[in-house]
């Protein structure tokens, strides 16, 4: 189980530094899984957990929204024992993920870092404080 984070899937402006760990961390596990399925090891299983921000100390002040809300830890720690049993290979938390991940794969740069602009995104950081 590789525990990354929906900012390993899309950059996030203040977050320069902890999407390039989780970027990093949903290719080891990519690369793991590909390096598994060529070893015929079929009894080794992976998932990959991806969530938006969780309603820790570590995530204290920052902004969210009605699509990505902050989620709860029980709700992510029942959600990620729930993929595990599944053999589910990727874990987004919020399902709202998936399509936007979608539309990142088919939209321009341009249009991404409009919609980004015009959601909120790119200002979700600014009066994040942390743990203290």
């Amino acid at each position: 189980v590789t525990i990354a984070s929906a900012a390993g899937l899309t950059g996030t402006a203040r977050l320069v530094d902890y999407c390039s760990s989780k970027f990093a961390a949903v290719g080891l596990h990519e690369a793991l899984t590909q390096e598994l399925y060529v070893l015929k090891k079929t009894g080794v299983k992976t998932t990959v957990v991806c969530p938006s921000f969780i309603n820790t100390g570590m995530f204290e002040g920052v902004k969210t929204d009605v699509l990505f809300p902050l989620i709860k830890s029980d709700d992510i720690c029942d959600k990620i024992v729930e993929a595990i049993r599944k053999d589910q290979h990727m874990l987004l938390v919020p399902k709202s993920l998936g399509p936007a991940l979608v539309m990142k794969s088919i939209i321009s740069t341009a249009a991404q870092l409009e919609i980004q602009s015009l959601s909120g995104v790119d200002h979700s950081m600014d009066t994040f404080v942390g743990r203290r």
